[in-house]
């Protein structure tokens, strides 16, 4: 049992310093976990006292997944404020009602906790207003959970806190970012209840260099607190009347989230979504998504490997200003993929049926693969009638969007596991394309590219090469 005297402490602690009111609050709500404290957890608390007190009216926080800024900033946050003023009026909002319910339901059970009640005896719930989106108190405050385009009409606060105003799944498609920035101009800012004291809080993940956070930086008048995962340059923070140094290359919270944990993440994920997502720092898709270092070049094509694969990327129209019916063909050794060649030509639907077979048999291709697509199944259904029964042939449905598809392929680009004859009359327009995707011209040979490179993995190819062989 606690001195008295310590408990006063304790609760007085928790009544006036939001770190420490944090720190209380996870080990509540998860007894079985240990938080391994951190100057990055301080800071976030302190730029959120920061608002608080009126010294910063727009924020913006990023930083990496499962570093707690949303536990901060959008569950203790609005309990401690609510705790130190019981009528100020709190809106809280992310992508999802359930993301934000969820933010809701920890945050009053903070509040319905007995540690808080002494900490905070002013302030009470109200359990008429107490739902899966409010928590009011007896003295009219409340703290309202919602969505992005959720309901807002009739609602508004002096606080108002988005969360994740975007799935990462969303973040290359420009109507539903171009939605929440939409959103957020015309909607959102008219909600806080006195426009010149009011304050908003941004805090999420940078997904996209013209995604909220971007907009609002590039925009100016914000106050910003950028957290990479690893630093990428040497920054400067003050903490109280303490400046916290951080050199380039500094791990945020390495007893969390260590070396070993970065190199696995770095391996495992394409450079861009670490830059963006974990190391805040998204950059443009053009001309970054492949870089031509990462390609590497033979002077002769190998002779022999495990399995050859083609992948074709079809185009319905032969006009001058389409899209080229392509065909990439590659050679697997071991972890080594082998670019032999492309074949780049408008053919009509008729010629693609012709083609597809004997461009397989001119290079002794083991599979091919359509994309389950428009032309693309059309070729497949075709082919399949005129050589029936034939296992070769496969089709692949996409479900991601084409720079999705890219990207989550750049990672064996980036092991250095793609090789090109040097001498190849078709390199350097292949490569071109490449290095401007996706702001060039055309994207056939990517598409056919990262089809391939997204093919089942290895010891797939080979049961259905070695099946294909044997079927012949």
């Amino acid at each position: 049992m606690p001195d008295i005297d310590e408990r006063r402490i304790f609760d007085e602690a928790i009544r006036t310093d939001l770190l420490a009111f944090s720190l209380w609050a996870f080990s509540y709500l998860y007894p079985g976990l240990e938080l391994r404290n951190n100057w990055h957890i301080g800071l976030i608390a302190d730029y959120c006292e920061r608002v608080m007190k009126g010294e910063v009216k727009r924020l913006v926080t990023c930083a990496p997944p499962r570093h707690l800024k949303s536990f901060i900033t959008t569950i203790c946050f609005p309990a401690f404020i609510l705790g130190r003023n019981p009528s100020e009026k709190i809106v809280c909002i992310s992508y999802s009602q359930d993301l934000a319910e969820n933010f809701a339901h920890l945050c009053r059970k903070l509040m319905e906790s007995q540690q808080y009640k002494r900490s905070f005896p002013q302030t009470r719930l109200d359990p008429k207003r107490s739902t899966k989106r409010e928590i009011g108190t007896t003295k009219n405050g409340h703290r309202l959970a919602t969505s992005v385009h959720g309901k807002l009409t009739g609602l508004g606060g002096e606080f108002l806190i988005i969360d994740d105003p975007m799935k990462a799944d969303d973040a290359f498609s420009d109507t539903v970012r171009e939605g929440v920035n939409t959103w957020f101009d015309s909607t959102l800012s008219s909600r806080l209840d006195n426009p010149k004291t009011g304050r908003i809080v941004v805090v999420a993940q940078r997904l996209h260099v013209d995604d909220l956070p971007g907009r609002l930086i590039e925009r100016g008048g914000w106050e910003q607190l950028i957290l990479p995962l690893v630093a990428y340059e040497d920054q400067s923070f003050e903490i109280g009347n303490v400046i916290m140094e951080r050199g380039a290359g500094h791990i945020l919270h390495e007893e969390h989230f260590g070396e070993e944990e970065v190199a696995h993440l770095r391996a495992t994920i394409p450079s861009s979504l670490f830059e963006a997502q974990w190391n805040q720092r998204p950059v443009p898709s053009g001309g970054y998504l492949f870089k031509l270092a990462w390609l590497n070049h033979t002077e002769e094509v190998p002779e022999h490997f495990d399995l050859i694969v083609q992948s074709w990327d079809t185009a319905l129209m032969t006009n001058e200003t389409n899209d080229y019916t392509v065909c990439v063909t590659a050679g697997f050794r071991g972890k080594e993929i082998h670019i032999i060649d492309v074949l780049r030509e408008r053919l009509a639907f008729s010629e693609q049926v012709k083609r597809l077979p004997a461009h397989r048999k001119a290079f002794n291709a083991d599979l091919v693969i359509v994309e389950g697509a428009h032309g693309g199944l059309a070729l497949y259904d075709s082919v399949v009638k005129a050589h029936y029964p034939n296992l070769w042939l496969k089709h692949m449905n996409p479900k991601l969007s084409k720079l999705e598809r890219a990207e989550w392929q750049t990672v064996k680009l980036e092991q250095g596991r793609v090789w090109l004859p040097r001498h190849a009359e078709w390199r350097t327009a292949f490569e071109r394309e490449l290095m401007e995707f996706p702001k060039g011209k055309h994207d056939d040979q990517v598409d056919a590219f990262t089809q391939l490179l997204a093919a089942p993995d290895l010891a797939n190819l080979s049961q259905l090469a070695y099946a294909a062989k044997n079927a012949h």
